[in-house]
């Protein structure tokens, strides 16, 4: 990666690069799995399943500093075999999750795991999870963070058809409910990127960042945020954000050069993201995403505002396109 930084690579082409070698790494430890589970005399799998990969792993676009967000999927079968063929998963999970954890990636705090049985079920429970993410007003903070993850799903390992069948049936349930999409926009405007007046970057006033800013909280998720939620009305099968606003793009649902403005500010906030986390990582720093802008370049400062006012523009037409001032008065 910093052969890349240094020859001016850029971030999609870093983020495939890490995408790759993580799932090769996942697919492998999976096939390991499934051994150890025979040699213990669970034997093979009883149904088909995925391994399914969620949040930033899900959209191909994790960083140095990453856990695990995964879940697993398995067949629908008859209910009094259920509970059987979730044992046997649940005991795969772990050994794919403690696999992990092995090679570095730490776990979920949030246990947002496949070795959580909450998150290793049948495919009709899947559906239920999100006919209950999309149809049920009022959802807490809790659940609108756990469905922002979920929304970034793809498959690593197993039958791609099984989440084809789940894609379809999210998108059926969105149609049928008009107040989806407004609420979730609602709530991912709760986080601004950090300019003040006179286009002054915000930064921490005291404690153990101040004089920084957070680039990941005040930048990229309401980036990533908005994103997914135009990709989802437009119906939109892609999970990874630059497609997603290339696919948007190509819609016209971006007005004039925003399409491209914000294509560019992903691609900016991922590069300071890397740059700043492998400088911690040759200071034996524990990684972080607060960055101190009076350390950038004046042009990377200029740039950096630039990407903050392309997603405030975004953030606005979220505002405009979901009627979200009306949304707030009732």
């Amino acid at each position: 990666m910093r052969v890349m930084l240094e020859r001016g690579g850029q971030a999609k082409e870093i983020c495939e690069l890490i995408t790759q070698l993580n799932d090769h790494l996942t697919f492998k430890i999976i096939s390991l799995a499934e051994e150890a589970l025979v040699r213990q005399g669970r034997g093979t799998p009883p149904v088909a399943y995925v391994w399914m990969a969620l949040g930033s792993e899900g959209r191909q676009e994790q960083t140095l500093s990453t856990d695990q967000d995964n879940a697993l999927v398995f067949a629908d079968l008859e209910p009094s075999r259920e509970p059987e063929v979730q044992a046997y998963f649940l005991a795969l999970a772990e050994e794919v999750v403690s696999g992990l954890e092995r090679c570095g990636f730490p776990r979920c705090t949030g246990n947002m795991m496949a070795s959580n049985p909450k998150w290793c079920q049948p495919l009709r429970v899947w559906r239920e999870y999100y006919r209950k993410w999309i149809t049920v007003r009022d959802l807490s903070a809790q659940d609108i963070l756990i469905s922002s993850i979920f929304f970034d799903f793809r498959a690593i390992y197993g039958p791609g058809d099984f989440l084809k069948e789940l894609a379809d049936s999210i998108r059926e349930d969105i149609a049928r409910s008009p107040t989806f999409l407004p609420n979730l926009a609602l709530r991912s405007l709760e986080t601004k990127p950090p300019l003040g007046f006179f286009n002054r970057l915000i930064v921490e006033k005291s404690g153990e960042y101040k004089d920084k800013l957070n680039l990941k909280l005040h930048g990229f998720i309401p980036l990533v945020d908005a994103v997914r939620i135009l990709a989802l009305e437009q119906n939109i099968g892609k999970t990874n954000t630059l497609e997603r606003i290339k696919a948007l793009t190509d819609k016209g649902v971006f007005p004039g050069d925003n399409g491209r403005d914000l294509y560019e500010s992903f691609n900016l906030l991922m590069l300071l993201r890397f740059r700043h986390h492998l400088d911690q990582m040759n200071r034996g720093k524990k990684l972080d995403n607060y960055i101190n802008p009076s350390a950038l370049t004046q042009i990377q400062r200029s740039m950096l505002k630039s990407a903050f006012k392309a997603i405030d523009r975004l953030q606005n037409q979220l505002e405009i396109r979901f009627g979200l001032t009306a949304l707030r008065q009732r």
